[in-house]
């Protein structure tokens, strides 16, 4: 098993093997999914495997490769990604560093919940559907009512992202929060979870590295970074570097569980409220 992990961790390190592996894992995926259901994929589920394929996935991979602060951050989010697809699992998307996370995801939310609002008035006033607002916003970037970039962007969000990205998980690596000060400086975290439709779901990952994490001081001050997000309502979870390079398929499922069961205790807590006006 250590040398199935050593040739593992070898393909991890290679932007472009780590691609075809992400690449194997989806068109292993499709064909078990295909088996299972006896049956040839309809068009539309022909063309979300594509899209992954090509398209998010690899996006995903380029986005780690280019912005992991340590070859252990690298491994542990590849790997993340192998095991989410091994299992089906293809509701997450790596995006970049934030420079003032608290401030820029509402930006998203707001643009998002914009967005959707745009939608439902269409659908409200003409009794259409999303693929009619699609139809009039390019028969608009035609009659050149508006610029054609535009129109790609709000097709693109309307047909893919708001009915993938926008309400999938978020894994953003490096975010920063100049509002949150410890010892008098800014703290940068290695990732951040979280839900674009629940702002209660906001789950820190750090990987701490033995030699930047192995002093006293380095022990003390991660603990006052942890009550300082905390206080924020940002819930924290660490793992050691040693058990991500000789556990990173277990750390992974580890992650991946922890997240499910979080934001299934959400789901929960929104099924036990009693709305006001039935008290």
């Amino acid at each position: 098993m250590d040398k199935v992990f050593e040739a593992l961790r070898a393909e991890i390190k290679d932007l472009d093997k780590a691609k075809a592996l992400v690449t194997k894992f989806i068109e292993r995926a499709l064909e078990e999914s295909v088996a299972a259901g006896d049956k040839e994929p309809d068009p539309f589920f022909e063309e979300f495997w594509k899209t992954l394929m090509t398209g998010i996935y690899p996006s995903n991979i380029d986005t780690i490769f280019r912005h992991s602060e340590s070859e252990i951050e690298k491994l542990f989010l590849v790997s993340l990604m192998l095991y989410l697809t091994k299992n089906n699992i293809f509701n997450f998307v790596i995006t970049p560093p934030f420079k003032n996370t608290n401030e820029e995801l509402k930006h998203f939310r707001d643009y998002r919940k914009n967005r959707l609002s745009d939608i439902e008035a269409f659908k409200k006033e003409t009794g259409g559907t999303e693929s009619d607002y699609v139809a009039e916003i390019e028969a608009k970037a035609a009659n050149g009512e508006i610029p054609k970039d535009d129109a790609e962007r709000i097709v693109t969000e309307v047909v893919f992202e708001k009915n993938f990205v926008w309400d999938c998980f978020h894994i953003t690596m490096q975010p920063a929060f100049p509002d949150i000060l410890v010892d008098g400086k800014t703290i940068r975290c290695d990732m951040l979870v979280w839900k674009p439709d629940d702002e209660r779901l906001n789950v820190i990952v750090e990987c701490d590295g033995f030699e930047f994490h192995k002093e006293k001081p380095a022990f003390i001050r991660d603990r006052k970074r942890d009550r300082a997000l905390k206080f924020k309502s940002f819930d924290v979870i660490r793992f050691s570097g040693s058990e991500i390079f000789t556990s990173f398929p277990t750390v992974s499922e580890e992650l991946s569980n922890y997240i499910e069961f979080a934001y299934e205790q959400l789901i929960k807590e929104n099924q036990n409220e009693t709305p006001e006006e039935n008290i």
